[in-house]
């Protein structure tokens, strides 16, 4: 790969390389853009066959989080943290708080939080030797994912039907782990037909029994005759073999890129299937932990995740106006607030 090109093809800032032989510490720390405020980079630990897989990884990442932050509301700038180690492999300790160091040393600029999966021990390393850890339990993060996922289809449900009563929808939703189940239990609560699919049969029949969904086949899924289909497990789901197979009137739902790439997008399109992009819609848990590292209430976080309609609704109604698809609508609106927050007060959120 082009080392230069691809960085400024992502447009960051800076991408850091650490290694340290005493620790075997192997990380790439990357701070797409700081406009907004300290830079929120997520921790994520894998065992990359490659380097330039991780060094995409880590681009891609930090850029998406710069948009999500910034549609989102959000005084925080989008990075991510790439550590390349086996997850939970032992004697990570001193490979994990020399990372911590390097974090510290930014000040505050650089504030470290976890990805679904982060084991526990490595942030506990990392808060040794660095204050700037922000974290949600994954309770607490796949709480605010679904409400902000449930109050964003309200937007989708006018844009599709002309009304936002969730309750008078049927729901398809792919994936029953803590988010889906959530999402599922809220959908339920309004008496609307779901459909839930999942790997883990024994985890779906649980969901099922406790509120009245339909249980179908993962290989099902697509075919139901469902209003909304909500991707809310694996990436690149959606693609050119499922997208005809939808009878959805709407795709939203809490997985991260559930769209295989732009093509998926024009597909849905072209059958006039309306969609919500995962970073608008899939905010909730980081609109939670923005809030919370200011002290903000619970009723105050309940209150911003609940302006996640509003957010779909000026993205659908931009994309419309300007005749882009709702992603590209999406990441416009993002960058057009990083772009007149900084020339109005170019320190904005930067030192919170």
């Amino acid at each position: 790969m082009q080392l230069f090109s691809t960085l400024a093809d992502y447009g960051h800032e800076s991408v850091t390389v650490l290694t340290d032989r005493s620790s075997g510490l192997r990380a790439l720390v990357a701070q797409n853009d700081s406009r907004l405020g300290p830079v929120l980079a997520p921790l994520k630990v894998w065992p990359y066959a490659a380097d330039a897989d991780a060094f995409r990884d880590v681009l891609h990442r930090a850029r998406a989080l710069t948009a999500k932050a910034a549609l989102a509301g959000t005084d925080l700038g989008g990075g991510a943290i790439t550590l390349v180690a086996n997850p939970g492999e032992p004697n990570a300790e001193a490979a994990v708080r020399a990372l911590g160091r390097h974090v510290e040393g930014h000040g505050g600029r650089l504030v470290v939080t976890d990805e679904p999966g982060t084991d526990a021990d490595t942030l506990a390393f990392l808060a040794r030797e660095t204050a700037h850890v922000a974290t949600l339990s994954e309770e607490e993060r796949a709480e605010w994912t679904a409400l902000g996922a449930f109050h964003g289809l309200r937007a989708c449900l006018r844009r599709a039907l002309g009304h936002d009563d969730v309750g008078r929808a049927s729901y398809a939703v792919q994936g029953a782990g803590q988010v889906g189940q959530r999402l599922v239990r809220r959908l339920r609560a309004t008496g609307a037909t779901v459909w839930v699919s999942d790997l883990n049969d024994a985890r779906t029949e649980a969901l099922v029994a406790s509120t009245g969904a339909q249980a179908v086949p993962m290989q099902q899924i697509f075919d139901l005759p469902a209003t909304v289909f909500c991707p809310c497990a694996m990436s690149g789901v959606l693609n050119e073999d499922t997208i005809p197979r939808l009878g959805a009137k709407v795709v939203a739902g809490t997985a991260n890129d559930a769209l295989k790439n732009e093509r998926s997008a024009e597909l849905l399109a072209d059958r006039g299937i309306v969609y919500a992009p995962d970073f608008a819609i899939n905010a909730g848990d980081l609109i939670a932990l923005s809030l919370s590292r200011e002290g903000a209430s619970r009723a105050a976080i309940e209150t911003a995740v609940a302006r996640l309609d509003a957010t779909l609704e000026r993205v659908f109604l931009h994309a419309e106006r300007a005749r882009l698809l709702p992603a590209a609508a999406a990441l416009a609106l993002a960058h057009a607030r990083i772009t007149a927050l900084h020339a109005a007060v170019p320190a904005v959120g930067r030192h919170r």
